[in-house]
């Protein structure tokens, strides 16, 4: 069955209801003259002059009401279809962006969601509509976001925020802003997560080469004084105890001098291979620049410094008896342990082992000379 609405939606509905109009007050009026003044119903509906002009004024009055509300209506429908098209379009926009957006009322429901959240979520949108939050997110994820929203909703600024979802595994630039009522109070708050995950692999893949050395591809200057001053704090808090490596590659300069810079890469990068075969992954080892090369260890028991150096010794004979070269490689190599409670810089202990580290090169030297001699 149709709704008055339905009806009333055309013009031509219109027209045709004031024209059934017009003709059932005619019939009903020349009914009702004929019972009152005793008359026959058709004299009284054709031929009663004063009657029948008494009917087309009220028909033309009936026609004009009639004209009159079709224009209305007619006004009203392209209203309708102009408000419709534009949230059709509306719509069409927030569904086709691949951001996330969402929008959340004070009881933390949502009120809103867009395609592409929906399927972040994996729901249909009429299993999303004024359901919590909390229904779709762990506990963790909840109380974070319910900070988030208390903090817009109390000082009704927008504020950004990095998150990385444990659902997807995806870094997200949340934007969380208020949405007010004419009268400026917020009834809700919109959330729009921009998917960032490909900018941040580009950011770390920046900060690698920022922190790597090329050649060897361990830790630069910059890497190791970041990451051995980070390791350092960390063994401080913990009670470990550190140990601190200084290296030189001997003879870098007659290699490359006599046997091309091609060959003093190659020793470069063996040195490098050396230092990490016998040092962890949770170590840091880098590459200072030329020859120079350090290493902080985080030990797991109190060891001598003897020992890690002998190691080292140990895999560099190694690599001398497989390779066949013009060459041995060869490294000096000073050590200090540095106690958990020290309270000195990073710089200040690579002093302490460079010295160690030159005594062993210099002793090294003298031994050649008198050798030579």
């Amino acid at each position: 069955m149709l709704s008055i609405t339905e009806i009333f939606k055309s013009r031509l509905s219109i027209f045709l209801l004031t024209l059934i109009t017009v003709i059932v007050f005619w019939i009903t009026d020349a009914l009702i003259d004929s019972l009152l003044y005793d008359n026959s119903f058709l004299n009284v509906l054709l031929f009663d002059k004063d009657e029948v002009i008494f009917r087309i004024f009220f028909s033309i009055a009936f026609f004009a009401f009639g004209f009159i509300m079709s224009h209305v209506i007619s006004l009203k429908n392209k209203s309708e279809k102009a408000i419709q098209k534009s949230e059709e379009r509306f719509s069409a926009l927030i569904n086709s962006t691949d951001d996330s957006i969402c929008l959340i009322d004070r009881k933390y429901r949502y009120l809103f969601l867009n395609d592409t959240h929906l399927k972040r979520l994996g729901i249909k949108r009429d299993e999303s509509i004024k359901q919590p939050f909390s229904r779709f997110h762990s506990k963790e994820a909840t109380s974070t976001f319910i900070d988030r929203v208390d903090a817009v909703l109390n000082t009704g600024k927008s504020a950004q925020y990095e998150y990385n979802s444990r659902k997807d595994g995806k870094y997200f630039l949340q934007t969380f802003s208020p949405v007010m009522e004419p009268d400026n109070n917020i009834f809700a708050v919109s959330v729009i997560s921009k998917d960032i995950s490909t900018l941040k692999e580009m950011e770390e893949e920046l900060r690698t080469l920022l922190m790597t050395d090329e050649l060897t591809s361990i830790y630069n200057r910059r890497g190791f004084f970041t990451m051995a001053g980070h390791n350092l704090n960390i063994a401080s808090r913990l009670g470990r105890s550190v140990y601190l490596l200084s290296a030189d590659l001997d003879n870098l300069k007659e290699i490359n001098d006599n046997l091309g810079h091609h060959e003093g890469d190659r020793a470069l990068s063996e040195a490098a291979d050396a230092l990490k075969a016998i040092f962890r992954e949770s170590d840091v080892v880098a590459r200072l620049g030329g020859d120079e090369f350090a290493v902080l260890h985080i030990g797991n028991k109190d060891i001598k410094e003897d020992v890690l150096a002998d190691r080292l010794k140990k895999k560099i004979i190694e690599i001398n008896m497989d390779n066949k070269r013009l060459y041995n490689l060869s490294m000096s190599i000073g050590i200090v342990k540095v106690n958990s409670r020290t309270t000195h810089s990073l710089s200040y202990l690579m002093l302490r082992a460079d010295k160690e580290m030159y005594k062993i090169k210099k002793l090294k030297q003298k031994r050649s000379v008198l050798k030579s001699a």
